[in-house]
């Protein structure tokens, strides 16, 4: 259901490579550089089988860890 998303980036003249989470109807992007980190987040979501109207809090909640 949740997935990670990769797209490049530029800002400053610098490009990068910026990962975000896709789940049915919702997107968010360029989240953080750090794919492990997030991808680790995309397992718990699907593990937990979390209703994607969460998505914004669980985004949110790994920002401020």
């Amino acid at each position: 259901m949740y997935r990670v998303i990769a797209r490049k980036y530029a800002l400053e003249g610098m490009c990068y490579l910026g990962y975000g989470i896709s789940c049915p109807y919702r997107e968010i992007e360029d989240i953080t550089t750090d794919y492990h980190r997030l991808s680790h987040l995309v397992t718990l979501c699907n593990e937990l089988e979390l209703d994607p109207i969460h998505l914004d809090d669980i985004v949110e909640d790994f920002l401020s860890a």
